[in-house]
């Protein structure tokens, strides 16, 4: 592989982790959401709640099936408040996400999960592809807020990893003398140089 060929790969690489970290997937939607959105279009793939992040009393839920659907988000959204044992829920139809704040045990929760999935939000069962991806993403977002917690934001996964190959790559240059050809750092400098300006 060459130089530019692998540089190439890598940048197209670093853009996909980078609008993935940055809760990018949605780009295609436009900030005026409401004209984007067809009120009266059923969805039209049935997905199962995940559980993406739990603590006591609050739990927080992703479904595709919420994605795009403001009719359906504002419907769970009404008919959750007003059960008694819930204190306040959050629905966002841009991200599918939705947050229960309750006082009940976590048995009456689960129920309620296990109503909302056959009644409205359809249970599947295997996951979609899309489940997959969002599950993949939700991995990689916990992992991330992991590492910065345990390294009190020093890093985040991108800086981690960026670190694994600088390192890697000094093992290589010191052991295997594995040193950047003549071409290689006249095309490193005439990156670094591209749209600089003298002041």
């Amino acid at each position: 592989m060459s130089y530019l060929s692998g540089l190439a790969i890598g940048l197209s690489a670093g853009k996909q982790i980078h609008h993935m970290f940055r809760g990018q997937s949605c780009a295609n939607l436009t900030p005026n959401f409401s004209q984007k959105i067809n009120m009266h279009t059923p969805p039209q793939k049935t997905t199962a709640l995940i559980l993406i992040h739990t603590l006591p009393g609050r739990r927080r839920y992703q479904s595709t099936r919420l994605i795009g659907n403001l009719k359906l988000a504002t419907e769970l959204k009404c008919k959750i408040q007003a059960l008694p044992s819930i204190t306040s829920v959050e629905i966002n139809p841009y991200t599918g996400s939705m947050l229960l704040n309750y006082s009940c045990n976590d048995a009456q929760i689960d129920g309620l999960v296990d109503y909302l999935q056959d009644k409205f939000l359809g249970s599947s069962k295997s996951p979609s592809h899309s489940e997959v991806g969002l599950q993949i993403r939700n991995i990689f977002i916990n992992l991330d807020q992991f590492i910065r917690q345990f390294t009190n934001n020093q890093f985040d996964l991108r800086s981690l990893i960026a670190s694994i190959f600088i390192t890697r790559g000094i093992n290589k240059v010191l052991t295997f003398k594995q040193y950047p050809s003549g071409p290689q750092m006249l095309w490193w400098a005439f990156t670094l140089l591209r749209g600089w300006v003298i002041k």
